[in-house]
């Protein structure tokens, strides 16, 4: 898939601390195939990650410092 190496760079930012993904996706299906996709990304911490249906499917990734 051409969303393939955007994925796999969103699941590595969502490995991260303080990171989780935001995914809104037209059905739970959907929902499920994205969240894989991101969980092959490099890294041991486990992505968290938010599944709302909703259109247009999006990705975000949000980050927080420690202390905001």
């Amino acid at each position: 898939s051409k969303l393939t190496p955007t994925l796999r760079r969103l699941g590595e930012k969502a490995r991260r601390p303080g990171c989780r993904a935001m995914l809104s996706v037209g059905s739970d299906a959907e929902g499920r195939w994205l969240y894989q996709q991101l969980s092959q990304a490099p890294g041991e911490r486990r992505i968290q990650a938010q599944i709302r249906i909703a259109s247009p499917s999006a990705v975000e990734v949000l980050c927080f410092e420690a202390g905001e």
